[in-house]
C-alpha cells in the first residue's frame, strides 16, 4: 500500500511539474519572441543522427534567429566529436566548443532556445541535457520518423518537457498524445526537416556509388543492429540473412552493385554473438567485393541514386519511400514475433515492403529489381502522397520556424 501511495506521489508531482513547467516557458517564449534576434543552439553530437541540418542552414540565412552549433561526443563513441567537428569544418560551419568543467551551456552560449538530437539521457552526458538547461526553451525534432508506439517512450519526460515538439503527420500527433501525461499539447504537425531534403530530386545530390563498368542495378543492404531477443526492437536479421543476401551480391556481380549500410552499432552486436574476428571478416568480406562498398554517415545520397533497398531497419521502411524505388523488408524465419507495438503510418508501410522471409523470397526480389519488375508501385506512390510530405505545401523548416515565431503553443 505504501508502494502504492509513493508512486501515485510520483505521478501527481510529475503532472504539477509538467503544467508549472509549461506556464514558465509560455513566459520565457513570450520575452523571447520580442527580441530583434533569438539564439538558437543545436547540440550535435552524432553527424548521422543531425538532422536538423536543413533547420539550421535556413535559420542562418533569417534575420530573427543566430544559430549556434555545439560539438560534443555521445556516450556510444568517444571519437564522434572529432568526426562532428570534421563535418562542420567541411561544410564551413562556425561552432564554439565547451572547454574546461566550469564551462556550462548557459555560461557559454545564454541561449534561447536548444535542439537536442535524441529525447535520451543516455546519449550525451547529462550536464549538456535537458534538466541541465530548463531556464531555455527546448524544442525537439525527431531524429528519424517514429515506428514504435509505447507509454514508455511516448511519455517520457523529455518528449513532454519540450515548448514545441514537431511532428512528422498527424496520425503519429494523435497516436503520441493519447499516451502523454501533457496530453500532446507540446505537438505540431509541420513535418520533419529530414523530409526537406529526402522530397528533392536526385538531381541536387552527387552520386556515391562508385563506378563500374555496364548497366548494373544499383541495391542497398542495411541490417538493423537489434539481432538479439533481448533488444527493445528485436527486428534484425542479419543472424539468419546477412550470409545469404553477401552471397547473393557475389552470385550476381554482373547485374547489381551493392552498398553495405549496417547500422552504427551492428558491429558491437555481431561481435557479441559470432565473436569479433567473425564480424570483422563478414564486414571485410562486403568491402572487399568487387561490385560492394560500405558507407556509414550519411546515406540521403545514395538512397538517392539507387534502384532498391533491402533492409530490416524502423526509420528506413520510411525514408526510402523517398527514392521511389522498390524495397524489402526482411523477417526472420524463425517465429519471431513484434515485441513492441508499431504505430499506424509504419504498419501500412512494411505491408508496402516485399517480404523477405524466405531465400527464395529474397532472391527472386533481386531477379525482379534486375528486370524492373515492381508490382507495388503504384500503391507506394499513393501512400507518399498522403503521409510523407510536409503540411500546408510549406517545407518543414518553413513550418517550425513559424511555429517558433508565431503564437502556436
Amino acid at each position: 500500500m505504501k508502494e502504492k501511495n509513493k508512486s501515485k506521489l510520483r505521478y501527481f508531482r510529475r503532472i504539477i511539474f509538467f503544467f508549472v513547467y509549461r506556464y514558465f516557458q509560455k513566459f520565457r517564449i513570450y520575452q523571447i519572441r520580442k527580441k530583434q534576434r533569438i539564439r538558437v543552439l543545436f547540440v550535435v553530437a552524432d553527424i548521422g543522427m543531425w538532422k536538423t541540418e536543413n533547420l539550421y542552414n535556413m535559420m542562418l540565412n533569417h534575420n530573427r534567429f543566430e544559430p549556434l552549433l555545439l560539438p560534443l561526443a555521445n556516450c556510444r563513441n568517444p571519437k564522434s566529436e572529432t568526426n562532428v567537428i570534421t563535418y562542420f569544418e567541411s561544410k564551413g560551419y562556425r561552432y564554439t566548443q565547451i572547454i574546461g568543467s566550469r564551462e556550462t551551456v548557459q555560461s557559454k552560449f545564454h541561449p534561447d532556445i536548444i535542439f537536442y538530437q535524441q529525447p535520451y539521457d543516455s546519449f550525451i552526458d547529462k550536464k549538456y541535457f535537458m534538466m541541465a538547461n530548463l531556464k531555455s526553451i527546448i524544442c525537439h525534432v525527431n531524429y528519424c520518423f517514429r515506428n514504435i508506439l509505447d507509454k514508455q517512450i511516448a511519455d517520457s519526460p523529455y518528449l513532454n518537457i519540450p515548448f514545441q515538439q514537431y511532428m512528422e503527420n498527424e496520425v503519429c500527433a494523435r497516436e503520441f498524445a493519447a499516451l502523454m501525461t501533457t496530453k500532446g499539447r507540446n505537438l505540431i504537425v509541420t513535418g520533419l526537416p529530414i523530409m526537406d531534403e529526402l522530397i528533392q530530386d536526385k538531381s541536387v545530390f552527387v552520386d556515391p556509388w562508385k563506378k563500374m563498368d555496364g548497366n548494373r542495378k544499383r541495391i542497398i543492404f542495411a541490417p538493423h543492429y537489434s539481432i538479439r531477443d533481448s533488444d527493445i526492437l528485436a527486428w534484425g536479421t542479419c543472424l539468419t540473412w546477412g550470409e545469404f543476401i553477401l552471397s547473393l551480391a557475389e552470385k550476381y556481380k554482373d547485374q547489381t552493385q551493392w552498398v553495405f549500410k549496417p547500422h552504427p552499432a551492428l558491429m558491437d552486436t555481431l561481435s557479441q554473438e559470432w565473436g569479433k574476428e567473425r564480424a570483422e571478416s563478414y564486414f571485410n568480406r562486403w568491402k572487399q567485393l568487387e561490385n560492394a562498398q560500405m558507407i556509414d554517415g550519411r546515406y540521403i545520397e545514395v538512397f538517392k541514386h539507387s534502384d532498391a533497398m533491402i533492409h530490416d531497419c524502423g526509420s528506413f521502411s520510411l525514408e526510402y519511400f523517398y527514392a521511389h524505388k522498390p524495397m524489402m523488408f526482411l523477417y526472420e524465419n524463425t517465429g519471431r514475433k513484434d515485441k513492441v507495438h508499431i504505430n499506424e503510418i509504419t504498419r501500412v508501410a512494411k505491408s508496402l515492403h516485399y517480404r523477405g522471409d524466405n531465400e527464395q523470397a529474397i532472391e527472386q526480389f533481386i531477379v525482379d529489381v534486375i528486370k524492373g519488375v515492381d508490382p507495388m508501385k503504384k500503391q507506394r506512390e499513393e501512400f507518399f502522397g498522403k503521409h510523407l510530405t510536409p503540411k500546408g505545401g510549406q517545407t518543414a523548416c518553413q513550418n517550425i520556424i513559424d511555429a517558433i515565431l508565431g503564437d502556436k503553443s
